[in-house]
């Protein structure tokens, strides 16, 4: 996770130089809840920025407040917090709960998931961009009117996770900052002209909004199995129909097309994951 700050405007959050990384510890299945405590206190130790928690079949509030408990600079984060899981004034009292823990490092960012996880829950997703909307109001009604509690000193900052250009713009219009995930090169001049349209309407100054650019990296001694880790990563997010569409339009529409059954196209739901090896690299 390379969160990019502040800068002068749109030009200038693409431009500048990452002077701040952070980085995201995943609790899967071979990630302990200590292991994961155990690499936030390195992380720390070695100057990140910060320390964010995907929340993937976990509860990510729950481990950025371990985290938050046990280090005490890196800023924590979750990566994002999915706001069809938690009613909206109960997410409120968990974020200022642990913006209060830590001291006010919380990063809270939030996104609409994927309905391969919602679904099956019983969550009908109606409209993504109304319930961000709506739950970023609660947000904020509920830290600085109550009466919920705790009511934090300093509100967390909020990130807004954003795929397609109407999401993005209300990151810029409502958020503190925005989280892009597995962006290609060419998805960046229209996401960040989005956020500029969004800040404007939403009388936000763009420099002080948050980019944060997420890459998913596979380190190993042998480059064809990390590649080869990285294809079948690539396979599985294409196989969801927000990441599929984005990326399908972001000029890799070849490479998404196996995801989708004949006759879809890449914002189907139904998908098959395609073979690894169908992904070029550059």
């Amino acid at each position: 996770m390379l969160p990019l700050g502040p800068g002068p405007g749109v030009l200038g959050l693409l431009l500048s130089p990452m002077e701040r990384i952070a980085i995201a510890l995943s609790p899967l299945r071979d990630a302990s809840p200590q292991d994961i405590l155990a690499w936030a206190r390195r992380a720390e130790t070695l100057g990140y920025e910060a320390v964010f928690i995907p929340e993937s079949f976990c509860d990510s509030l729950a481990y950025a407040e371990a985290v938050a408990l046990g280090t005490a600079r890196v800023k924590v984060g979750t990566a994002i917090t999915n706001v069809y899981l938690r009613q909206p004034t109960l997410l409120a009292e968990e974020a200022a709960a642990v913006q209060e823990f830590s001291g006010g490092r919380l990063l809270l960012g939030i996104g609409v998931g994927h309905r391969a996880v919602n679904e099956p829950l019983g969550i009908d997703m109606g409209d993504p961009l109304g319930k961000v909307r709506a739950v970023i109001g609660t947000l904020r009604a509920a830290w600085a009117k109550g009466p919920h509690q705790p009511r934090p000193a300093t509100p967390p900052r909020l990130l807004a996770a954003a795929l397609a250009p109407r999401m993005v713009a209300l990151a810029g219009e409502l958020a503190d900052g925005v989280i892009f995930n597995l962006f290609p090169l060419a998805r960046y001049p229209r996401a960040l002209a989005s956020l500029r349209r969004g800040a404007e309407r939403g009388g936000q100054d763009l420099g002080r909004l948050e980019v944060c650019h997420f890459t998913t990296c596979y380190v190993a001694e042998d480059r064809a199995a990390a590649l080869h880790e990285a294809k079948r990563m690539l396979a599985r997010y294409a196989n969801l129909p927000f990441y599929g569409n984005m990326l399908a339009t972001s000029g890799f529409a070849a490479e998404v097309a196996p995801c989708a059954p004949r006759g879809s196209d890449a914002t189907s739901p139904r998908r098959r994951e395609p073979s690894p090896t169908r992904w070029r690299t550059r």
